[in-house]
């Protein structure tokens, strides 16, 4: 007949499954339970279906083209950055309504562009328009690929 061992407790290495299920099931309650905070890209407030399409001024057009990562002619004018915020704040506070027409190509960078519009923005500026300068666009580049 085989021997009963009476008198030894369990170790405590015996719940660690337990452990782990509460674990992994306290880590689902926060993911799901967290508000995931998204950043806002550009908002674009697009007109109307029924809108009446509207002639433009020459005065009303603020015009910029971003020639190469810092560097802009607003108008006839080439500057870097330094010199574009005083430019495009001046012109935008001049017009009751700006409208900034922005110049690219598909070897300027998306955050050039982003730059750009967000000067304008914080200026006043509530409507542009962008346009490729190459009759067959490539797209704007995301960063750098190729170093």
């Amino acid at each position: 007949m085989a021997k009963i061992r009476i008198g030894k407790s369990r170790s405590g290495r015996d719940f660690s499954g337990a452990m782990t299920d509460i674990s992994f099931l306290l880590i689902i309650f926060f993911l799901v339970t967290t508000v995931f905070i998204s950043t806002q890209g550009v908002l674009i407030k697009l007109p109307e279906l029924d809108t009446a399409p509207r002639r433009l001024h020459p005065d009303e057009i603020i015009s910029l083209e971003i020639i190469s990562e810092g560097k802009y002619k607003i108008g006839e004018t080439l500057v870097n950055i330094e010199e574009l915020v005083p430019l495009i704040s001046g012109r935008i506070a001049a017009l009751s309504e700006p409208i900034l027409i922005l110049g690219v190509n598909g070897e300027i960078k998306y955050q050039e562009v982003l730059t750009i519009l967000e000067i304008a923005k914080e200026n006043g500026a509530s409507s542009f328009s962008i346009h490729y300068q190459e009759s067959d666009p490539r797209g704007l580049k995301i960063g750098d690929q190729g170093k």
